[in-house]
């Protein structure tokens, strides 16, 4: 039998049309599903791919009705108006090839949460690092108003666009349990503060690089010199490789409308205190600039004090981390100099983290000022008579207290750069220390806490401590 030429060709598209279009369908990232939490009093992206060229229409329960056309190549995104938030579950409704519906979505406050394994250690701890008040924290967990987006460490050598195996879950005992505890008790201070929802989501690998949260190009720009392109993933460990974490774990959400972040990281690059006053800030400004939101808060927790290794000294690192608060904006400090432990690189005190990191929200973000947020910053020093240093500080909120415990940490030194314990006393109602030794009778430099393993004793009247310091700017042999 024969068949008119037309007539097969025209059977042969449509067979093709419609094997094409049973398996086309409209898909978005996993960072969107049911139990999200989306930015409130914003304009959030939702974005995916459909076939190319097809039209999408977006309805919400709140009533917004959006279209738009993926591109050639598929591609599609909606800009959408949220409003404040009154608490309760949304829906979400894209219609392209296939529809996709979201359910129980909550408009709130959405941060993300990274760094190494301080920002990774889970609410129920580890084997011989267990976190203080475990049964306290782990009996007030159940929070329908909180949501959780853990990413699973991965890597890659080019930027992903999703991450398959993620979702969001409501914070409850059985979710709680393994995720950050810094991220979850961070939600929880802004729950109980602000009355809203509150989603956060964890990217966090232990051990690993600030390089590694950054991209080729980024890296590349500020350190051409450097090799970046050349990765061997035979050799080292994945979270020290450049770029390849961002690239798995950062650059899929890149767009999801967030309040800001949250940062827990440094122990690996103490190495390189230099290297890092340039990468951080340049990671900072890499992660605001993709994501389109201006100026994003960023707040970090400075490490701790810890018995590190004595070829280094981790306090050029906090240094590092200190002098970041005045290369950027909107950028705020959790200092912990007085919760580190002498034998744990992971202080169990993840409570007070969380505390101090929702204190600069609290403040700078949320506009809740008679909070204080900071503690004591090293301002100024000045040489006064009989062989003493006086050192000024700002950021004093109701002034300079030890709370009963002596105050410990001072070093002083003279022109021969050879630093002695010295005596420190605070001057009442003037911000100041007087710090003096007598084997010192031409003092020349100051500092305080600077070195790996110490207990910080300075703190303001919110009882935040000070920062490890130093006067000089000399090098260590």
């Amino acid at each position: 039998m024969k068949i008119n030429g037309r007539l097969f060709i025209g059977l042969l598209f449509s067979s093709l049309l419609l094997t094409f279009s049973s398996h086309a369908q409209t898909v978005l990232p996993t960072i969107f599903n049911n139990h999200m939490v989306l930015q409130q009093e914003d304009t959030v992206a939702i974005w995916g791919t459909d076939v190319p060229d097809v039209e999408l229409s977006l309805q919400t329960s709140w009533g917004e009705k959006l279209t738009t056309q993926s591109d050639p190549e598929g591609h599609w995104r909606f800009a959408l108006p949220t409003p404040k938030t009154d608490c309760q579950p949304q829906w979400l409704k894209i219609k392209g090839t296939t529809t996709v519906e979201y359910a129980d979505v909550l408009l709130g406050e959405v941060w993300v949460c990274s760094g190494q394994s301080n920002m990774e250690y889970p609410l129920e701890g580890w084997n011989d690092q267990p976190i203080r008040k475990y049964n306290k924290l782990m009996m007030d967990t159940d929070y329908h108003d909180i949501r959780l987006y853990k990413i699973d460490k991965r890597f890659n050598q080019v930027p992903q666009t999703d991450i398959k195996s993620a979702q969001w879950t409501v914070a409850g005992m059985n979710t709680v349990h393994n995720f950050s505890a810094v991220g979850f008790l961070y939600a929880k201070r802004l729950h109980h503060m602000l009355k809203v929802p509150v989603g956060v989501i964890q990217s966090a690998w232990g051990g690993s690089l600030v390089e590694a949260w950054m991209s080729k190009s980024v890296l590349q720009k500020h350190f051409p010199t450097y090799h970046w392109s050349e990765i061997d993933l035979n050799k080292g460990r994945a979270n020290g490789w450049p770029y390849t974490i961002y690239n798995a774990m950062i650059h899929p959400i890149i767009g999801y409308g967030v309040k800001g972040f949250l940062w827990y990281q440094g122990e690996s690059n103490r190495h390189w205190p230099a290297e890092y006053k340039e990468l951080f800030p340049a990671m900072i400004q890499q992660w605001r600039d993709e994501w389109g939101q201006g100026d994003l808060p960023f707040y970090y927790v400075q490490i701790a004090p810890y018995i590190y290794d004595s070829k280094v000294n981790s306090a050029y690192l906090r240094e590092a981390q200190m002098q970041t608060l005045d290369k950027l904006s909107n950028v705020g400090m959790a200092c912990i100099m007085d919760l580190g432990e002498e034998k744990s690189i992971h202080p169990s005190h993840k409570d007070e983290v969380a505390e101090r990191l929702s204190y600069w929200a609290l403040n700078k973000t949320y506009g809740l000022n008679r909070i204080a947020c900071c503690g004591p910053i090293y301002k100024s020093m000045k040489q006064v008579k009989e062989g003493q240093i006086l050192i000024s500080f700002k950021d004093t909120f109701k002034g300079l207290y030890t709370f009963g415990k002596p105050l410990t940490g001072f070093e002083i030194a003279g022109q021969d750069k050879v630093f002695h314990p010295a005596q420190a006393t605070i001057v009442r109602n003037k911000n100041q220390v007087l710090v003096s030794c007598p084997e010192v009778t031409a003092p020349v430099a100051v500092r305080y806490c600077f070195k790996n393993w110490v207990v910080g004793s300075l703190f303001n009247g919110a009882h935040l401590p000070a920062s490890s310091f130093r006067t000089d700017q000399w090098t260590d042999k």
